[in-house]
C-alpha cells in the first residue's frame, strides 16, 4: 500500500467510533486505532488482546473463532462485555472478518453498543407501562357496565323499601346481585385469558345474551327515555360467545349515550347461510365521518363523547372480542340517521355444540 492512501485510510478509521485491530496471518497485531489502544492496550497478540471480551457464559474461544474465518467470511457477534482498564463494563459487539491476499491479515472491530442497550430497555420498559396502563383502562371499562347497574338497581331498591314495596326491593337486589356475579365472570375471564389467550368461553344462545344486556342497562335505558324494540329471527338455537354479552352491554351504552333526549333502540338478529348477524342501531346523530374514516373509531381512547364522558376503549374492546370470535364488526349511518353496528360471526347451533363436545 501506498504510504499516502494507507495515511488517509488511518485517518479514517481514527474517527470511527469503535475500536479497530488489525493482525496478521501469525495472530500479531500490526496496527490498532486510539480506542482499541484505550480498551486493549496491553496484548501485541489478537487472541490475548481479545480475552478481555466475554459473553454471559464467560469467556469466549477467539482462537477458534478466528481460525474458523475463510476467504472473506465475516463473523459477527453480539451480548459481548469488555472490561476496559480503567474499570468500565462496557456491552459491546465484535465484528471479525478474514482479508485473504498475499499477506493476509484479520480485522477486528469492537463497537459500544451499551447506550443502544440502555434506549431498547427504555423502550421495552415503557411499552410495557403503556400495555400495563391499557389492561387497567380496559378493566375499569369492562367493569363498569356492571358496576353502573348495581348501582341504579340498589338505588332502586333503597326507593323500593322506602315505599314498603319489600317485593319489588328483593328483585331489584337480585338484579344487582346479578351484576356482581357478571363482575366476578368478567375478572375470571380476564386471569383465563392471561392463562391461555386462545381459549374459548362457555357459550349462550344469542337472545339470552340480547336480554341479559338490555335487563343491565334497563336503569339507563329508562333514564335516558329510550325504547328498546328486538327483533330476533330464527335465533333459539343459535349460540354466541359469553363475551358477547359485554359486547352487546357496550353498543347499547354507546346508543343511549348518543340518543339526548331519548329515541329508539333496535337490536335484530338472525341466522343464516352459516353466520349469525346482530345489528344494534338507534335514531342519534350517528357516526361523525373522521369516525368512519380508517376505522378511527376502533382505536384506543378516541372516543365521540365529551370530555370525561368516555375512556374511548369500548368499540376497540368489541372488536377484540368479536374477532377472537372468529366474525367481524362494522360501523356505519343508516340512510335515515343514527348509528348502525353490524356483527357477524359464525354459526353456532346448541346440537352441533352437544355433538362436538359429547
Amino acid at each position: 500500500m501506498e504510504t499516502r492512501p494507507r495515511q488517509l485510510a488511518e485517518a479514517v478509521l481514527e474517527t470511527l467510533s469503535v475500536a479497530v485491530l488489525v493482525a496478521d496471518a501469525s495472530g500479531a497485531i500490526r496496527w490498532r486505532n486510539s480506542l482499541a489502544s484505550q480498551w486493549l492496550p496491553d496484548a501485541h497478540r489478537l487472541v490475548p488482546a481479545l480475552a478481555a471480551i466475554d459473553d454471559d457464559a464467560g469467556p469466549v474461544d477467539w482462537s477458534a473463532r478466528i481460525a474458523g474465518l475463510g476467504g472473506t467470511a465475516a463473523v459477527r457477534q453480539g451480548g459481548l462485555r469488555l472490561k476496559t482498564p480503567d474499570g468500565a463494563v462496557r456491552s459491546v459487539e465484535v465484528h471479525l472478518r478474514r482479508l485473504d491476499g498475499a499477506s493476509p491479515i484479520t480485522a477486528v472491530m469492537v463497537a459500544d453498543v451499551s447506550d443502544q442497550l440502555s434506549v431498547q430497555r427504555r423502550l421495552a420498559a415503557t411499552e410495557r407501562m403503556a400495555a400495563v396502563g391499557k389492561l387497567a383502562a380496559n378493566v375499569a371499562h369492562e367493569l363498569n357496565n356492571p358496576l353502573d347497574g348495581i348501582g341504579r338497581f340498589l338505588g332502586l331498591a333503597a326507593r323500593a323499601v322506602a315505599a314498603g314495596e319489600d317485593d319489588k326491593a328483593l328483585a331489584h337486589i337480585a338484579k344487582a346481585r346479578g351484576g356482581l356475579d357478571r363482575m366476578g365472570r368478567i375478572v375470571a375471564g380476564l386471569l383465563e385469558a392471561s392463562r391461555s389467550a386462545g381459549r374459548e368461553g362457555h357459550l349462550q344462545p344469542v337472545r339470552t345474551a340480547i336480554e341479559q344486556a338490555l335487563d343491565v342497562m334497563a336503569p339507563a335505558i329508562e333514564a335516558g327515555n329510550v325504547v328498546v324494540v328486538c327483533d330476533l329471527v330464527a335465533t333459539d338455537r343459535c349460540l354466541v360467545a359469553g363475551e358477547m354479552f359485554q359486547v352487546l352491554c357496550n353498543l347499547v351504552r354507546n346508543a343511549v349515550d348518543a340518543m339526548a333526549g331519548g329515541g329508539r333502540l333496535t337490536l335484530a338478529a338472525h341466522c343464516a347461510e352459516g353466520r349469525e348477524t346482530i345489528i344494534v342501531s338507534d335514531t342519534g346523530p350517528g357516526f361523525p365521518p373522521e369516525a368512519l374514516a380508517g376505522e378511527r373509531a376502533f382505536e384506543p381512547f378516541y372516543s365521540t363523547k365529551g370530555l370525561g364522558r368516555g375512556t374511548g376503549l369500548g368499540l376497540g374492546i368489541c372488536r377484540d372480542i368479536v374477532t377472537r370470535a372468529g366474525g367481524t364488526i362494522a360501523l356505519a349511518n343508516g340512510a335515515a340517521g343514527g348509528a348502525v353496528v353490524t356483527i357477524t360471526l359464525p354459526h353456532r347451533t346448541a346440537g352441533a355444540e352437544e355433538t362436538r363436545h359429547g
